[in-house]
């Protein structure tokens, strides 16, 4: 696939098939002047005069026989998506005047876009990063609202911005280590190995903790999520236990025991799912940074699980009816649980609810077949990142904590600074990859080539 940058192209970049409303796409320096053959005198005078991004009302007239209303939406600079002066047609939704409109647009100047290359466009000029690239991509892909939010995340730099900030730590390194190579004559220490060392540990800390997380994606995120929620001390952990018929979680009466979150396959009547346990919830207190991380991981759990299973103890019911109509409005899919339910005899909720008690071993194979039910019916997947970067990032991943622990051991070994710099440039040069600093024409075809024209 070859692209080029300097000229014009033009597009639809609305989906097959007629709609309201219907948006062609131009982007290139003749972005403006190609829309001049579609309109009459009057709008070509307004569209001279534009100086900044604006919204105009024009006319357009692809043949003698059509006049359609249209909203132009137009980016005069380098303000737009691509960094190019570009044109949004906003007009009517029906596809034969849409195909009549570009086939007038089309000409000497002015070429139809390849698959992606608005996207390309805007990555190469800087606009957006690979793995942006590729959540962009993701959002057009994606059924439902979980694999959309996924995207989002992603395009709003959630894999990006830890990546471009073990690049800064391992840029400032190497920056220092190759000034004291400079001056190696001068016995001049721009920084010491001790220092190096300890950024290089904190770079693989945080690339291990990444690798990990796509490697569980690999194999669990295709699993759907269910979740066990609720208030601290409401026995969500020793039903975690019961359920997976092991002691995985730490079971405390102390309040807070769970901080982070634990996660585990199950199966049940053949269905498989990923089974995961939080922190309870309760409210953020200042200066409590590792509570309120703990709330934080919940809460996300909560937004990625296909099912919660929400616990509220039997002694405790007071609010349980406005916390489940809080999470029906969230549209959250939710089986309501009634722990301990060996503490009150006869306890009716006043819900629809599972009483559960783990001491006498009651009402866990009911629940497990609820879940089966709720999992069967919905037959829904969790995914947490756009599956094309999640292939491309693993060896990248992997190759950049082989050369950050080679760097390490250079350093431990005294093999010299020249070694260590050069594995830091190793490591760089494969985060920049997944990125998008480092990229070769090859990658980017393969990126690219999934995307629809218009995109």
């Amino acid at each position: 696939m070859t692209f080029h940058l300097d000229d014009t192209i033009a597009a639809i970049g609305t989906a097959t098939g007629n709609a309201l409303r219907g948006v062609i796409r131009i982007s290139g320096p003749d972005a403006i002047r190609s829309v001049y053959s579609l309109v009459s005198q009057a709008d070509q005078s307004v569209l001279q005069e534009v100086t900044q991004a604006t919204v105009v009302s024009l006319n357009l007239q692809p043949s003698a026989d059509i006049s359609l209303p249209c909203d132009a939406y137009i980016w005069p600079d380098s303000r737009s998506y691509t960094r190019q002066p570009s044109v949004e047609l906003h007009t009517l939704g029906n596809r034969p005047l849409l195909n009549e409109t570009l086939q007038a647009l089309l000409g000497e100047n002015i070429r139809l876009a390849e698959p992606g290359e608005f996207t390309m466009r805007a990555f190469l000029a800087g606009r957006l990063d690979l793995a942006q690239a590729e959540a962009v991509l993701g959002i057009i892909d994606s059924h439902g609202e979980q694999q959309l939010d996924t995207a989002l995340t992603q395009l709003a730099g959630g894999l990006s911005s830890p990546l471009n900030d073990a690049r800064e730590q391992l840029l400032e390194s190497l920056a220092l280590l190759e000034a004291g190579l400079d001056f190696a004559e001068e016995d001049i220490e721009f920084v010491s190995e001790q220092k190096i060392r300890e950024q290089l540990t904190a770079v693989t800390a945080e690339v291990e903790k990444m690798l990990l997380q796509m490697q569980q994606r690999e194999t669990s995120d295709t699993l759907p999520r269910v979740v066990l929620m609720g208030d601290p001390n409401t026995g969500k952990s020793s039903l975690f236990n019961a359920l997976l018929e092991s002691d995985q979680a730490i079971v405390s009466p102390i309040q807070g025991t769970t901080r982070d979150y634990l996660s585990a396959k199950m199966e049940f009547a053949g269905t498989h799912f990923q089974l995961v346990d939080t922190a309870g919830l309760e409210a953020l207190n200042a200066g409590e940074s590792i509570s309120n991380s703990a709330q934080a991981m919940t809460v996300q759990q909560q937004h990625e699980a296909d099912l919660v299973l929400y616990c509220f103890e039997s002694t405790h019911l007071d609010h349980a009816q406005a916390r489940l109509l809080d999470l029906e409005q969230q549209s959250q899919e939710t089986i309501a649980i009634v722990t301990k339910s060996d503490l009150v005899p006869n306890c009716n909720p006043g819900f629809r609810s599972i009483p559960t008690s783990v001491n006498q071993h009651t009402g866990l194979d009911q629940l497990r077949t609820e879940i089966v039910y709720r999992l069967q019916e919905a037959r829904l997947q969790a995914g947490t990142v756009v599956a094309g970067t999640a292939l491309r990032c693993h060896t990248s991943l992997t190759d950049t904590l082989t050369a950050l622990h080679e760097a390490i051991l250079a350093i431990d070994n005294q093999i010299g600074e020249e070694i260590v710099a050069g594995e830091i440039r190793l490591a760089l040069a494969e985060l920049g990859k997944v990125v998008g600093v480092v990229y070769t024409d090859d990658i980017l075809d393969v990126i690219f080539s999934r995307f629809c024209i218009g995109k």
